[in-house]
C-alpha cells in the first residue's frame, strides 16, 4: 500500500508494481504487509529505501516470517509489525503510526523479545494438538471474542465485572496457546459449524 501526501492511496500487491509506483508517485509511506502475491516484502523494502531514502516504511510481518527476516531488514524500515501482536491490548498499529509520524521507529513487541523467549512454552504447544477444554463460560467468552467484542463489552454482554471478563479472556487465550486475541478469535470460526 503506498500512501501518497495530499493524494488518495493506492493498493498494490506485488513487488514489481509497488517499485514502478514508487518511481511515479514518489509517496511519502510505504506499508508492505508480507507475503506479497508476487515478489519479496524484504526486497521491496530494501528496493524502496534504494530508491527514495526519506521514504517512510512500515513492514507488516504474517505469522511465517522468521526472525531472521526481521534482522535482515530491520536497519531499512522505519516500523515492523509482526500480525502475532496485532490485536492485543497495546495496539502495536498505533504506536506503530504514532513513531513514523514523530520520525521514531517502532518494533513490535514479539520482535523485541530475545531469541531464548521466542519458544513457545510446552504446555501451550501441547494444547495445540488437541481440543482445549474450556468451561461453558469460557466458551461464551470464546464466542464474544470471536465476534470481535472487547474486554468491557464481554463483561456489559455476561453480566460480569471488566476484571473478572478481562480474567476470562486471559484464561481462554492461555487455554488456546494464543499469543493474542486474533488467534482466539480464530479458534472460534474454526468451532462454528459450516467452518
Amino acid at each position: 500500500m503506498i500512501l501518497r501526501q495530499g493524494r488518495p492511496f493506492s493498493a498494490i500487491t506485488t513487488e514489481a508494481e509497488a517499485l514502478g509506483a514508487l518511481k511515479d508517485l514518489q509517496p511519502g509511506l510505504l506499508i508492505v504487509a508480507s507475503p506479497l502475491e508476487e515478489g519479496d516484502a524484504i526486497s521491496l523494502c530494501r528496493k524502496a529505501r534504494q530508491q527514495q531514502a526519506k521514504l517512510k516504511i512500515l513492514l507488516i510481518l504474517d505469522g511465517l516470517d522468521s526472525r531472521s527476516a526481521f534482522q535482515e531488514i530491520d536497519a531499512q524500515v522505519d516500523a515492523v509489525l509482526h500480525t502475532l501482536d496485532i490485536g492485543g491490548d497495546d495496539y502495536p498499529l498505533v504506536s506503530a503510526f504514532m513513531a513514523i509520524l514523530r520520525d521514531g521507529r517502532y518494533r513490535s513487541p514479539s520482535l523485541r523479545q530475545p531469541p531464548q523467549q521466542e519458544v513457545t512454552d510446552p504446555p501451550a504447544l501441547e494444547q495445540r494438538g488437541r481440543e482445549p477444554q474450556l468451561t461453558a463460560r469460557e466458551q461464551e467468552v470464546l464466542e464474544l471474542i470471536g465476534r470481535g467484542l472487547s474486554d468491557r463489552q464481554i463483561a456489559t454482554s455476561l453480566g460480569l465485572s471488566y476484571e473478572t471478563a478481562r480474567t476470562y479472556v486471559k484464561t481462554v487465550r492461555r487455554k488456546l496457546g494464543s499469543n493474542n486475541r486474533l488467534a482466539a478469535a480464530a479458534w472460534s470460526w474454526r468451532r462454528r459449524p459450516g467452518s
